[in-house]
């Protein structure tokens, strides 16, 4: 195996982090290869994606006193997501989506909740 390769341990032992934001650049993206590639891996990342959304909780915009100061709640990432915020709400929404890699992270999730409830069913 490439040194370059995530084991699915090495995965499942990092997802916390990656979804905290605390991995280095090289390790999250050696992780989204090993998720990208990986059936089973793919299946371990969706409860967990969905539990570190749930629980950032219902807020206003900001989640004020957060260890990422002043993510966004989820509320505001569906809404950013489907084109609700004012022009204002969405550039300050944009200017902490591209800084902020848990609420990135959390948007992206969202985007991927989106498309699969739009599939339709087999």
């Amino acid at each position: 195996m490439s040194r370059d390769m995530f084991t699915c341990t090495q995965f499942l032992a990092q997802l916390d982090a990656y979804f905290d934001g605390v991995l280095d650049p090289v390790q999250s993206l050696r992780l989204e290869g090993h998720h990208h590639a990986c059936p089973s891996c793919q299946a371990a990342y969706r409860p967990k994606a969905r539990e570190k959304f749930l629980a950032r909780g219902p807020f206003d915009m900001f989640i004020a006193g957060t260890p990422e100061a002043d993510c966004l709640s989820d509320a505001t990432l569906q809404e950013y997501r489907d084109g609700l915020l004012t022009d204002e709400e969405a550039a300050l929404a944009r200017e902490h989506l591209a800084e902020c890699i848990p609420c990135a992270r959390g948007r992206d999730f969202l985007k991927e909740e989106a498309s699969t409830l739009k599939k339709p069913v087999a």
